[in-house]
């Protein structure tokens, strides 16, 4: 549904993508209180994610500007927070070392998947038809967020418990992969469209 620009929805779209530079202040700071506070921004940031979505589709207030902002927020905010986790030593030690893994072709997958669907979205959007989210692509994004989180935590608690390292790469490799299956699903889904003539 079309509507103005200027409504609560995307207001909260607009100080997200704001506060997203707040918050990566904080992780680009060391020590247990800027991680905590990085990771309660961050929280707050996915809640914001969550709210403006509902009120949108609650106040009948669904957007273009809406459908394509509040992606690219989420992308700047997720693809920005795992490109300054590659600085720190404590990700990209090499997991059999006791580290995480996080490695530079992780950070080129996920930023190139945010491009691939954003240039997708914008010449299906640009034909006049709506190019929403996948249930991959939510997946993916949860499983992203709970990543940053864990990541975040561990940044500022290292090694509370001897499991921390290995979970964290649990939940890196599964955003890798939830990434690569939805990476497919909007390709197949924009193919889909093609050939029926979009």
């Amino acid at each position: 549904m079309a509507g103005p620009v200027a409504n609560l929805p995307n207001a909260l779209t607009g100080l997200r993508f704001l506060l997203s530079f707040v918050f990566f202040v904080a992780l680009g700071l060391k020590g247990p209180l800027w991680m905590s506070a990085a990771l309660a921004l961050f929280v707050g940031l996915g809640i914001t994610d969550l709210l403006d979505g509902y009120l949108a589709r609650k106040r009948g207030e669904e957007t273009a500007f809406g459908r394509v902002a509040d992606p690219f927020v989420d992308k700047v905010l997720v693809c920005g927070a795992f490109v300054f986790l590659l600085v720190r030593p404590e990700m990209t030690k090499p997991f059999r070392d006791g580290g995480v893994g996080l490695n530079a072709w992780m950070v080129v997958l996920i930023l190139a998947r945010e491009f691939l669907v954003t240039a997708l979205r914008g010449y299906v959007e640009a034909a006049g038809k709506a190019f929403g989210a996948t249930w991959t692509g939510k997946t993916k994004m949860a499983i992203q967020f709970a990543c940053l989180c864990a990541a975040l935590l561990y940044l500022g608690h290292p090694n509370v418990f001897p499991w921390e390292a290995r979970a964290m790469a649990f939940l890196l490799w599964t955003t890798v992969a939830m990434t690569v299956a939805a990476s497919v699903t909007y390709v197949a889904r924009f193919l889909q469209l093609v050939r029926s003539g979009t």
